[in-house]
């Protein structure tokens, strides 16, 4: 049972982080083992496999802070909202590499699929419980 709102915040975001990783892992998983039109371009399987590392290493570190703000260590929360705002930092400054005449079509093909498990705690589930997490610990 959770005790406080610090255990409930760590809790939520240990969530988050599991669910990215699922996400991502699954997505790979499934580039993994088909045979598709995208085997023809090399640069795509290039870009999925770096997304899907930079997303599970966001997600491994995301899970680490939602424990030490799980079991009460000290953390700035500074460090932790920033963190949090990474993401949106990260897809802003993807969006001006599809501009790139030559990786430009590649880049945004692979950006959804391989962005997956950053976008699905980062866009999706954070702006719904966040908000309502940080005023509890207010």
């Amino acid at each position: 049972m959770i005790s406080n709102a610090s255990e409930g915040l760590g809790a939520g975001i240990a969530v988050c982080a599991a669910l990215g990783i699922i996400a991502t892992l699954q997505t790979v998983w499934r580039v993994v083992k088909s045979k598709d039109d995208k085997d023809n371009e090399p640069t795509w399987r290039r870009f999925f496999f770096l997304f899907s590392s930079l997303s599970l290493l966001y997600n491994v570190l995301l899970l680490t802070i939602a424990a030490f703000v799980y079991i009460g260590r000290p953390i700035s929360w500074w460090l932790l909202l920033g963190f949090l705002l990474l993401p949106w930092i990260y897809v802003g400054w993807l969006g001006r590499l599809w501009l790139h005449p030559r990786l430009g079509v590649a880049l945004g093909s692979v950006t959804g699929i391989g962005n997956i498990g950053i976008g699905v705690p980062s866009f999706t589930l954070l702006p719904i419980w966040g908000p309502v997490a940080l005023w509890l610990l207010a």
